[in-house]
């Protein structure tokens, strides 16, 4: 689970990606952080409901979200969630769920820290 000690990931990969643009790069972020609070609520939401297919699908479209910032434990949490909703019918444990929130809120902070410096 991480802590506000350990780093998630690394928001430099998606500069790179938009070669050091940052307006661009701006955008994206605004544009992740945005998607890590939609998509965390449609699983945990899923969850509850006991849909498991809608949960996969939710973890799936985040793990693509957040495989851009190199955050390489989310994307293996998302992995297991979406393989859980997917392919065994079943939906994410509670600690899961709570390491995922967890995980991005971090890979927020970590991607607004970024931002505030030049």
């Amino acid at each position: 689970m991480p802590t506000s000690t350990t780093s998630v990931c690394t928001p430099h990969m998606l500069l790179d990606a938009v070669n050091g643009d940052r307006e661009i790069f701006r955008s994206l972020a605004a544009l992740l952080v945005r998607e890590t609070h939609l998509r965390f609520d449609a699983i945990a939401a899923a969850t509850t409901a006991g849909d498991a297919r809608s949960m996969g699908f939710a973890a799936h479209t985040l793990k693509g979200s957040v495989a851009n910032v190199g955050a390489d434990s989310m994307v293996a949490l998302l992995r297991a969630i979406e393989q859980a909703g997917l392919r065994e019918g079943r939906v994410c444990e509670a600690e899961q769920l709570e390491s995922l929130r967890l995980g991005l809120r971090t890979i927020r902070g970590e991607v607004h820290a970024f931002l505030a410096h030049p």
